[in-house]
């Protein structure tokens, strides 16, 4: 008889109208990570991906957008979240997908369980009960909400100046370092690490499109909001170097 291969394809809609994510991500996240992770996932769905800016997210969870991007950054480290591309030509935003975490969650759980049993053998019911609640609930972790200030560090005004001298040489040598500019830049480094703001400013000096209709309006328009310099940051790269004469200056974060 032959062996046809078919597929089939669940229409039952049983599975509307809800997001499941693994205990896994539960039992080992802070609240913040839980709901922008849960947020992400129902905006993917099963096997989508989830473009929406920070803003948007920020938005929609009453938060701050740093706090979005701070969290986002964490879980794509844990590797919850993976970066697949950037989405749209015009004021482009990170693209994520959702990793599949189904099997680790199942292989965690499973290897607590053979634990529960093995401690059966010498300890009461009770005991067990009690190291199971332990286990299953969620860690206390104290985290910053990232509305606060970071701590201005020592050398935060040369790293304000470098900034200016690599901008200056790049993109617009007559632009002023005005108060507030200064002020805009030294926020950006409360998300951002110097060398990052470094390859948002290659990037834009090497999109001619950019260099031809932005780069009059100087340095503070530049460093206005963290959604700028994301775009800048996800600008097509191109294979040049970087040979500016400020390099030297730039410190490693």
């Amino acid at each position: 008889m032959k062996n046809d291969s078919f597929k089939i394809i669940d229409k039952s809609g049983d599975r509307k109208y809800f997001t499941i994510i693994p205990n896994y991500i539960v039992n080992h996240s802070t609240v913040y990570e839980q709901a922008i992770y849960l947020y992400m996932k129902r905006v993917a769905g099963e096997t989508g991906s989830c473009w929406e800016s920070p803003i948007n997210i920020a938005k929609k969870l009453g938060v701050d957008p740093k706090t979005v991007r701070k969290y986002q950054k964490k879980l794509v480290e844990r590797g919850w979240i993976e970066i697949i591309g950037t989405h749209r030509k015009t004021k482009p935003t990170i693209e994520y997908r959702i990793v599949d975490l189904w099997e680790l969650n199942t292989r965690h759980y499973a290897e607590k369980t053979r634990e529960k049993e093995k401690g059966n053998n010498t300890f009461s019911q009770r005991s067990g009960n009690e190291s199971r609640m332990k286990e299953e609930s969620a860690p206390l972790v104290k985290v910053s909400d990232g509305n606060k200030e970071e701590p201005i560090q020592e050398n935060l005004s040369n790293k304000i100046e470098n900034i200016y001298a690599h901008f200056t040489e790049k993109i617009h040598k007559e632009s002023r370092l005005t108060d507030g500019a200064k002020t805009k830049i030294k926020k950006r480094f409360e998300n951002y690490t110097e060398e990052e703001l470094v390859r948002a400013m290659d990037n834009f000096s090497e999109n001619k499109w950019s260099m031809e209709n932005n780069a009059h309006r100087g340095i503070a328009w530049f460093f206005e909001n963290d959604d700028r310099i994301d775009q800048f940051l996800n600008l097509p790269k191109t294979k040049k170097t970087r040979t500016g004469k400020y390099d030297h200056l730039i410190t490693k974060s």
